[in-house]
């Protein structure tokens, strides 16, 4: 994706790190009307070989070249993670993809929003059912409206109010949560009232803050991929208003109401 993706996984602990950029550059011929970047990062060493083959395909960020990434990426996964072998041996373990943003849709300043990530994944998908006529395995999906951001935020929320002294110490919350990420994971019994989602895309913030369930309350703002003048008929949030400022507002008077209803 665009950016430093290369720097970012390796942060997250990955030791072999290869960019579209630098397996372009291995294989030059594999995207013929795509250039490369003489400022980049050199090739590819060994991966993607026979010997050392490409074990998953991590999208962090948008593409900046969609007809290259979605070219490599489909060969990455059809190969069996070694690109230019016609098909993966038997027994060989499937290339996994993960798409950390499945937006299909932002907004920036174009008046109209763009295509995102879940667009590039409809693509993948889209291509490698055609090339193969199988629909694309292993893809797995994080970020809103996914749980696991949810379950993580909880458990952040938990180990932030233990450390103000406003709920039961908690041991490990976050690790635990972190370690969960890949399940399915239930939403446990939370101290608080409310915990205000606050968006701008319903496909997105409003229907994961809904799929969470109580206390999340879903806030739609009108500042980006949503612009109409009443709730999203897809997916309805709890409250709708302007912009940010408004909905911290709406939050803060709907805290009030529900201290001074729990006071009677």
């Amino acid at each position: 994706g665009v950016g430093h993706p290369a720097d970012v996984a390796r942060h997250y602990g990955f030791q072999q790190v290869v960019t579209m950029e630098q397996l372009h550059k291995a294989l030059p011929h594999s995207v013929p009307f795509a250039a490369t970047d003489p400022a980049s990062e050199g090739p590819a060493g060994a991966a993607g070989s026979e010997e050392n083959p490409i074990a998953a395909v991590l999208v962090f960020k948008d593409p900046i070249d969609w007809y290259r990434d979605a070219q490599l990426a489909l060969d990455v996964v059809t190969s069996g993670g070694v690109p230019g072998r016609d098909e993966a041996p038997e027994g060989a373990p499937p290339v996994e993809v993960y798409i950390s943003n499945p937006d299909m849709l932002w907004a920036n300043e174009f008046p109209t929003s763009r295509l995102g990530q879940g667009a590039f994944a409809a693509i993948l998908k889209t291509l490698h059912h055609e090339v193969t006529g199988k629909p694309l395995p292993h893809l797995k999906f994080f970020g809103k409206p996914n749980p696991a951001p949810y379950r993580l935020i909880e458990a952040l929320l938990l180990e932030q109010s233990a450390r103000l002294g406003l709920t039961p110490p908690v041991e490990a919350a976050v690790d635990e949560s972190l370690a969960a990420l890949d399940a399915s994971m239930p939403a446990q019994p939370l101290p608080f009232s409310s915990i205000f989602a606050v968006g701008d895309n319903p496909a997105a913030d409003v229907r994961g803050a809904n799929r969470a369930g109580p206390p999340w309350v879903s806030v739609l703002v009108r500042t980006g991929v949503f612009r109409g003048r009443a709730n999203d008929e897809r997916d309805p949030a709890a409250v709708v208003v302007a912009d940010v400022e408004q909905a911290v507002e709406a939050g803060l008077h709907r805290t009030r109401s529900h201290k001074w209803h729990s006071m009677r």
